[in-house]
């Protein structure tokens, strides 16, 4: 894995992820995802590559509902832009839920938490909670 900044586009898991959904045209279930997510999620296990992704399906979540990230990329972009999706209040309350989890205790935290960006990043994640609570 290759991050090389603090928001959640910013590493090769969620370029790879934004290429198999945009250009590859991957089927893909918001919900599915994340319950599958939550389900299996332990923070002693999950690798920092599980973590980047659920960031990602987060950021995708906050991009459908009218609140996405500075760095949303282009293709990202178009693609929602291309789509009805409607949203269940109820999964974004269970992304909300396990997004609180990750930044309490998973691999993500551990990677940043470690070095000189943990409060930058912390700001990052508090960004994409506020907007998935708008």
């Amino acid at each position: 894995m290759a991050a090389w900044g603090i928001t959640n586009f910013e590493n090769d898991v969620a370029l790879k992820f934004v290429d198999d959904l945009v250009k590859h045209k991957v089927q893909f279930s918001i919900g599915d995802y994340v319950a599958f997510f939550e389900q299996k999620f332990d923070p002693e296990a999950t690798s920092l590559d599980d973590c980047l992704g659920f960031f990602t399906v987060a950021e995708l979540l906050a991009a459908i509902q009218g609140e996405p990230a500075e760095d949303l990329p282009l293709e990202l972009k178009d693609w929602i832009e291309s789509k009805y999706i409607k949203v269940e209040q109820s999964l974004t309350s269970q992304t909300i839920k396990v997004l609180q989890l990750l930044l309490k205790d998973s691999e993500a935290k551990e990677m940043y938490s470690d070095g000189p960006y943990y409060k930058a990043w912390q700001t990052c994640q508090k960004d994409l909670l506020k907007r998935l609570k708008a």
